[in-house]
């Protein structure tokens, strides 16, 4: 029950104040961002632990690249046609998000997200289970270094994406409607994200 908690506070907050907001979570919040760039009536979108950039999320990664969209969740399958030219996708998240400015966006992007990046303890906890205990110090050195040099720049071109989007929201006068948090971390839907999200929706109205 706890997990849904977050949905009936969001729901309860946006009847009194933003009667068309899109309030999701991992691949809710992917599709809450399609949702706020293709309907106007949208007033807003709060987003958590929803994207990576497309035209850099190869399938090469340990976090399976595009083909979390296309195979996995099927929710993007056309996006298959890129696989191994993913710079080739015909739009990114920074100019979907950003065809939603000037209203009110939220995007909360742990620096764990799963589908992002395995950097700190995640990797090190995987090393650890995946080798031996015994003589496999190097062995166990060299496989953290080449996972987490895949994939560890997910995060990273996320947070560009972010910046990149604040300036938008800035050049329009509207810096303040958007809101970007980077926690450290893994993906979870806590107490304190809905928080976060009552938070936003407080002010967002």
């Amino acid at each position: 029950m706890g997990k849904y908690r977050w949905r009936v506070i969001a729901y309860t907050l946006i009847s009194a104040r933003l009667m068309h907001a899109c309030c999701r979570y991992s691949l809710g919040g992917n599709v809450a961002l399609h949702a706020a760039a293709l309907d106007g009536r949208v007033a807003g979108v709060a987003a958590f632990a929803a994207f990576t950039p497309f035209r850099t999320d190869s399938n090469d990664r340990p976090t399976l690249g595009l083909r979390r969209l296309y195979d996995l969740h099927a929710v993007l399958p056309r996006l298959g046609f890129f696989a191994g030219n993913e710079s080739a996708v015909p739009y990114d998240y920074d100019e979907l998000v950003g065809s939603v400015a000037p209203k009110p966006v939220l995007l909360h992007t742990p620096q764990d997200d799963r589908d992002a990046t395995c950097v700190g303890g995640w990797c090190a906890q995987l090393c650890a289970r995946l080798l031996p205990s015994n003589g496999g110090v190097s062995t166990a050195a060299c496989l953290l270094l080449l996972f987490c040099g895949v994939v560890a720049y997910s995060f990273a071109d996320v947070n560009e994406c972010a910046n990149s989007l604040s300036k938008v929201w800035a050049s329009m006068g509207a810096g303040g409607n958007f809101t970007h948090s980077a926690p450290t971390g893994e993906t979870v839907m806590s107490k304190a994200e809905s928080q976060i999200l009552t938070n936003w929706l407080k002010t967002a109205a």
